[in-house]
């Protein structure tokens, strides 16, 4: 029998819980997507070995020149991905982590990277062993230079730039339930943001705060365990100055790509689909369904940069290696190109 660390694993209420809201028709999804038109597969890993956890991808940053960066959680990879011709090649191979998380763009071109060890046996982060990395892509070549390990922390996740002019970032720590500041210029942080929500749900896997972006004011985040999207008002200094509203709620939420007027795309991981929320917290299924592969184990989402690719929503996923599709079926994790404008 295959086993699956814990870490990639959700507790057997919440995947019930998946069960029951998952609305989309997987036979009209597959159609669109043999059709070429709306969802195509932009790279994806060949699969392991039997027994091998992975590929499976975490997280994704796009380029200024429509590249995508692509973190891997089961090896410590970072990847360029091209979706003009649907190639991958390896950017670099951290020290020193067994696991890549995050990533965002500090500057042009320069990214942000969470870096951890995670035990292969039992899926449990080890204590001490996070840190963050800055990959400067611009000499051609990546520069890649470490800028703080973060030894108090829980498990460094999503991570997402705050304030450009010092290179703050905000990033979840889902197993305290807390959103830690970093200056990656000094190397300085501190905890910016917690509350409830944000801890993980009782008695589930240790996954709080997840997914977390900025916008108008407020940071968006996602609280896996505890099924929440929810948004709080923010300072300069990234402080709250207001209540933690919930927006919206479901079965299980990873990380998200957010529109300019607030309204988010978010991967659901073991339910296999991307949903859509709006601000007023209505909330849709965009692609995929707990039955389909079309987005098994989807992670996180970001749309694209250039303007052909601009309403293009690009997906990563785990290839279903947390809850396998139908309770059998996983495959290599990969990068999936959603047409908004066609769905």
């Amino acid at each position: 029998m295959r086993s699956y660390p814990p870490v990639y694993a959700v507790c057997n209420a919440i995947l019930v819980s998946v069960l029951l809201a998952s609305q989309a028709s997987a036979a009209s999804i597959e159609h669109k997507r043999s059709n070429g038109e709306a969802i195509s597969t932009v790279f994806q890993f060949p699969q392991g070995a039997v027994g091998h956890l992975g590929p499976a991808i975490e997280n994704l940053a796009v380029r200024p020149n429509g590249q995508l960066l692509v973190t891997r959680i089961d090896v410590p990879e970072l990847h360029l991905v091209d979706p003009s011709h649907h190639s991958a090649t390896l950017v670099h191979s951290f020290a020193d982590a067994s696991a890549l998380l995050g990533i965002t763009e500090l500057s042009h071109d320069t990214f942000a990277v969470v870096t951890g060890v995670i035990d292969p046996a039992t899926g449990t982060p080890t204590p001490g062993s996070f840190a963050v990395w800055k990959v400067d892509m611009r000499p051609g070549k990546a520069v890649v230079t470490r800028i703080t390990g973060m030894p108090e922390v829980g498990f460094l996740n999503g991570i997402t730039l705050f304030d450009p002019k010092t290179g703050t970032v905000l990033i979840a720590d889902s197993r305290q339930g807390v959103i830690w500041r970093l200056n990656t210029c000094s190397g300085a942080y501190s905890v910016a943001l917690a509350d409830a929500t944000m801890r993980p749900a009782a008695g589930a896997v240790q996954i709080g705060v997840n997914g977390v972006k900025v916008r108008d004011g407020f940071v968006y985040y996602t609280s896996s365990t505890q099924r929440l999207f929810c948004r709080v008002p923010i300072d300069a200094a990234g402080s709250a100055t207001g209540t933690f509203e919930t927006i919206a709620t479901w079965p299980f939420l990873d990380d998200f790509a957010l529109q300019a007027d607030g309204t988010a795309y978010i991967a659901t991981n073991p339910a296999n689909v991307i949903i859509k929320v709006t601000p007023s917290g209505a909330t849709s299924v965009v692609a995929g369904d707990l039955n389909s592969t079309v987005v098994a184990g989807a992670t996180a989402a970001q749309f694209g940069r250039r303007k052909w690719d601009s309403k293009t929503l690009y997906v990563t996923t785990n290839g279903a290696q947390a809850a396998p599709v139908n309770g059998t079926f996983t495959e290599g994790g990969k990068i999936v190109a959603l047409d908004l404008a066609k769905l």
